[in-house]
């Protein structure tokens, strides 16, 4: 194997693993965006939720 494929096949191999370990975290909710919304929304109306329990006495 000459030195440039193996160079490059690495340097691709290395670029495919950071292609996958962002794909879940910003390209799905960017091609999905009425699923991320409606789970942000749920998220914040929890979260508000609870923080209007802890401030009553």
């Amino acid at each position: 194997m000459s030195r440039n494929l193996r160079t490059a096949l690495i340097f691709g191999g290395f670029i495919s693993l950071i292609g996958a370990a962002f794909y879940p975290i910003y390209f799905r909710p960017l091609m999905r965006l009425e699923e991320y919304h409606s789970a942000v929304f749920l998220h914040f109306k929890r979260v508000a939720h609870m923080t209007m329990r802890k401030s009553k006495p």
